[in-house]
């Protein structure tokens, strides 16, 4: 075995022990096991600010191991600006607008997958104190809030949250049915936050709404948190650098080539396609049954990513490389003993956030909260580049 395996399956077997032992008791797989109950929050908009929040959402609906009960879009006002102005510390001032949230995306991937999964929309302005109800919001805004604790009523089981976006949604729902939330959610998946226990950095999505984040990492409901950021130090060109660099307590890395999305089903390459032309045509759904010429859509050379580490671990899955040097990823239950298992997973810390919404931690077995680790990110980067065309080109075939 070479060294590296050796260290990466060495440290993996740690991080797998914490990993069973955290929100993902009842994780299942497509093997006749029950699946788990979710709802996505997510800053999804359209036309994309960020292609990623496309391509996560596909996981929710093709990933045998969720049973997607609700998406909840959670978009910040000035964006739907053709220019973004004023705003918050941390945000970029966008201009590429305007876009308005994702609800065509949403009905798209309803349409693909036949299915008709629930959507709403959150609140679009900053809470104004930790405390925060936001009663005064119209019957629209309250569409997200409303399905979140519709959806928490109605399930049998405890319900799993992925959160990609700000905490806005999940701290206002807080202030004002904390019992439900504590009563019914297994865990709360949370991609957000600067690792690294960075003294100043602060992550998009925790500055898309710093009150929110600063209230829902105070409730006491169980968190395992993904940061995005790396911390600044060892970051020479700092800024925005920072969200694009990976390191061991961050989700980052970098998709080198999109070609895959060729290969994937006629219908999700389409959907693709959709995402990064930036259509507007009213046939949105009509466009998903077309067949574009090969080349016909420009796709870009790379792109930036931060949620597959959210899913995989939520789903139990594992990046592997078996003795022929071929790169999967895998159910737990599909892994070969002869298997190099990359090291990641989540360990259990305590947190402690400041009013800034920067936040440090410490291991502690003990802890209430998990956060994401892995054991080599230019290695991660460089598996994940070969195995995720193969893991997307296989939804739907």
């Amino acid at each position: 075995m070479k060294a590296y395996g050796r260290k990466f399956y060495k440290r993996s077997l740690r991080l797998m022990l914490i990993f069973i032992t955290c929100s993902c008791l009842n994780i299942n797989d497509s093997y006749g096991k029950e699946k788990i109950p979710l709802i996505v929050i997510t800053d999804l908009y359209h036309p994309h600010q960020d292609p990623g929040d496309n391509f996560e959402l596909i996981n929710a609906y093709a990933m045998p191991e969720f049973d997607l009960k609700a998406v909840i879009l959670d978009c910040y006002h000035p964006f739907r600006n053709k220019i973004a102005k004023n705003v918050s510390k941390g945000l970029w001032e966008d201009p590429n607008g305007p876009r308005e949230p994702g609800m065509i995306c949403v009905q798209q991937l309803n349409y693909i997958f036949g299915r008709d999964i629930p959507c709403g929309v959150g609140p679009l302005e900053q809470m104004q104190q930790k405390n925060d109800r936001m009663d005064d919001l119209s019957d629209f805004f309250n569409q997200g809030i409303n399905l979140l604790k519709t959806t928490l009523e109605q399930s049998e089981k405890r319900v799993t949250i992925a959160s990609f976006g700000s905490s806005r949604v999940l701290a206002v729902a807080f202030n004002r049915f904390p019992a439900l939330m504590k009563r019914k959610i297994e865990m709360i998946h949370l991609s957000a936050g600067t690792g690294g226990n960075d003294p100043e950095y602060l992550e998009w999505n925790v500055a898309l709404d710093t009150l929110a984040f600063v209230s829902l990492m105070e409730s006491g409901l169980p968190i395992t948190i993904y940061p995005c950021a790396a911390a600044t130090k060892g970051v020479a060109e700092g800024g925005l650098s920072n969200a694009f660099k990976g390191a061991k307590d961050n989700t980052y890395y970098q998709l080198d080539d999109l070609s895959f999305v060729e290969k994937m089903h006629p219908k999700l390459r389409q959907y693709v396609h959709f995402v990064f032309t930036r259509s507007t045509d009213a046939d949105f759904l009509g466009y998903l049954d077309r067949v574009d010429l090969p080349g016909s859509v420009a796709l870009p050379q790379y792109q930036h990513v931060w949620e597959t580490a959210l899913w995989m671990n939520l789903a139990g899955r594992r990046l592997v490389q078996n003795p022929q040097g071929e790169v999967t990823i895998k159910s737990e239950n599909e892994i070969e003993t002869t298997d190099l298992v990359f090291g990641e997973g989540v360990l259990k810390c305590d947190i402690r956030v400041l009013p800034s919404g920067i936040f440090s931690y410490r291991e502690n077995i003990k802890g209430l909260f998990y956060i994401y680790h892995r054991d080599n990110p230019a290695r991660y980067q460089e598996l994940m580049n070969q195995a995720l065309p193969a893991f997307y080109t296989s939804f739907l075939r």
